[in-house]
């Protein structure tokens, strides 16, 4: 079956509203949309059964309202709207009900916008294909996920690399049992460790080989403690994928970015290398805008000393 027609077909048919704007990017991206999407939509599936296009359609619309409605307090308030972590989790985190909708909202996001599909060909094309330059034959190396959410991101690096493993943290009970409960139903239990921890701080047994944090940083007071974590996880030599967001108020957004330079930075004082960036904008941000919301992404390699 295809369940990614399946999603699509119940999005047009309940939410005609917000049916447009996805069938817009699958016609701009179509083979990137059904190479993302379609695997997303049968891993949602698996893990939520036959009701997996209606909690997949409400998830969405749920993020999209609560998005477009931030971003306009932004719009008039020029600045987020929290500033600490106790204030979003008393907005956000601490409900259970928002929080599922979140979590299935952001996940549909991945394959459902544009500027998200040209972050995942980037991923594709500069992140990938350099996890395997460490691999040996037989042998398993780890990829670290902090902030791994549904681990998504990490799971398309264990369909790339069948030698690597990940170990996902986040410090949301629903989003490490969501990612737990779709690692068993998708048959990668064996490969995948999801735990309830803080990103910042978490350490692993070994080493990572690789890295990842995706649209993590903004979501933090001190991003840089995220960066240092992050190297202090990762194997000398060893290669990350960042992600971050710059000037786009979700509810859960605490730390405002205006420029890319600034994500570069705290990537390179973190003792990372850049190696490749990439900045886009949603296909709908208007020009007269006063903040326009960015997702960017940084490929970037461990150094070896201070200058490489």
């Amino acid at each position: 079956m295809d369940h990614l027609q399946v999603f699509l077909d119940h999005l047009r048919e309940h939410h005609a509203v917000f049916y447009g704007a996805v069938a817009a990017t699958a016609e701009a991206m179509p083979g990137t949309f059904r190479r993302v999407g379609a695997p997303m939509a049968d891993w949602a599936h698996a893990c939520l059964g036959d009701d997996f296009a209606r909690v997949l359609a409400e998830g969405y619309v749920h993020l999209v309202i609560e998005a477009n409605q931030a971003q306009m307090r932004y719009e008039k308030r020029g600045s987020y709207e929290h500033r600490s972590y106790a204030e979003v989790y008393e907005a956000a985190y601490g409900n259970e009900a928002f929080m599922t909708k979140y979590h299935w909202g952001l996940y549909v996001a991945m394959f459902a916008w544009v500027h998200h599909l040209r972050l995942f060909s980037f991923y594709e094309r500069e992140f990938l294909p350099r996890l395997g330059e460490g691999l040996t034959e037989g042998g398993r190396e780890v990829v670290a996920d902090l902030g791994s959410g549904s681990g998504i991101w990490s799971r398309f690096a264990l369909d790339a690399h069948p030698g690597l493993a990940c170990v996902g943290v986040d410090i949301s009970p629903t989003s490490v049992d969501e990612a737990r409960r779709m690692a068993a139903s998708t048959g990668f239990a064996a490969r995948s460790e999801f735990v309830l921890g803080d990103a910042t701080a978490h350490r692993l047994v070994e080493p990572a080989h690789a890295a990842i944090s995706s649209f993590l940083l903004e979501h933090l007071e001190r991003p840089e403690a995220l960066l240092d974590n992050l190297a202090a996880n990762l194997a000398q030599g060893g290669y990350a994928w960042i992600t971050a967001a710059l000037t786009a108020a979700e509810i859960d957004h605490i730390t405002e970015f205006r420029r890319e330079s600034e994500i570069v930075r705290l990537v390179e004082d973190a003792g990372l290398r850049v190696i490749a960036t990439l900045s886009e904008t949603p296909r709908a941000a208007r020009s007269k805008l006063r903040f326009v919301p960015r997702s960017m992404a940084v490929v970037a390699q461990k150094r070896r000393n201070d200058i490489w």
